[in-house]
């Protein structure tokens, strides 16, 4: 679904990267989790290794998530636009400059954040390297539409998901 999300995201927004990447708490039991992304570049996210998979947590660890980095932790805000320059000048923001082993180096970013029902934080949609220009109001805007969108489908998984797994439980203690 997520990939599907980023995709449809970058083509609406005429970006050359989309990506969803959600925060993990120790609450977070389902599978709606992790990262999806969506580029025009040659570009893959590394899987994760044989050890890493044996381990719950360091299977959806991620350390330069945009949902997690300390970039996103200070934005005051649901949607930020930042061009390439601002980017780049800004002293946590400038480390989205450069390439990891995780994602490409990005130019310029547009990230919006994902809630659930009650304000706590999901994750981040967000989107990188406009083709035509920097993002303008109307991209923001329809950014947090679909933040929105993507927000309620997420709870709604982690929701069914949940009542799947307390029906195994009931049906094994019958």
């Amino acid at each position: 679904l997520s990939t599907i999300v980023c995709e449809q995201a970058r083509r609406l927004f005429a970006a050359h990267i989309a990506g969803i990447d959600l925060c993990h708490t120790s609450a977070d039991k389902h599978e709606v989790h992790g990262r999806s992304y969506s580029s025009k570049y040659q570009f893959d996210v590394p899987k994760p290794s044989a050890a890493e998979t044996d381990d719950s947590e360091s299977e959806n660890e991620h350390p330069d998530d945009i949902a997690t980095c300390e970039f996103f932790r200070s934005l005051d805000q649901g949607v930020m636009n930042f061009s390439p320059e601002q980017l780049q000048s800004h002293p946590i923001g400038s480390s989205l400059c450069q390439p990891t082993s995780g994602r490409p180096a990005l130019r310029g970013v547009l990230v919006c954040r994902l809630y659930d029902g009650e304000g706590q934080a999901l994750g981040a949609i967000w989107l990188s390297d406009k083709e035509t220009g920097d993002f303008d109001q109307d991209d923001q805007s329809m950014l947090r539409q679909i933040a929105y969108i993507v927000s309620t489908l997420i709870v709604r998984l982690n929701a069914q998901e949940e009542l799947r797994h307390q029906t195994e439980l009931l049906d094994e203690s019958n």
